[in-house]
């Protein structure tokens, strides 16, 4: 698996004028209990506050990128992954959340499997939570 220093997944997150609500997504990865990750987060040219947003988050597993102006989804996706440094990428989107399990659990799951190139899990539709509010599972 991976070498030394060097984090098996790689999380890459695309984002636009999601200032609002980036933290979010973020802080759901840097919640995790698997560890051995980094975070790629590509700022696909927003002209709101993700790029302060993420900033005052203040974690150095964070390679934040901005990218001059906006490429769309498919371009600053490509560019997150040629970053990567993992074996293996997890994809967020910059408006979903991660329960606190989901990497760990993806990644047994792989080693268990190598057979297997690719998981996912269970996707929770319901309305996000307000502010404060647990989830009803």
């Amino acid at each position: 698996m991976a070498e030394m220093n060097q984090p098996l997944v790689s999380v890459v997150i695309t984002t636009y004028n999601r200032g609002y609500c980036i933290a979010n997504a973020l802080n759901s990865v840097l919640s995790q209990t698997y560890r051995n990750f980094e975070v790629i987060l590509i700022d696909d040219g927003s002209t709101d506050n993700t790029e302060q947003v993420v900033r005052e988050l203040g974690d150095e597993r964070i390679l934040y990128h901005r990218l001059p102006q906006n490429s769309h989804i498919s371009a600053a996706s490509n560019i997150g992954l040629s970053m990567a440094k993992g074996e293996l990428i997890a994809r967020l989107d910059s408006d979903d959340r991660w329960l606190p399990g989901k990497l760990e659990r993806q990644v047994a799951y792989l080693e268990r499997h190598p057979e297997y190139g690719v998981c996912f899990t269970y996707a929770d539709l319901t309305p996000a939570l307000k502010e404060g509010e647990n989830p009803p599972y």
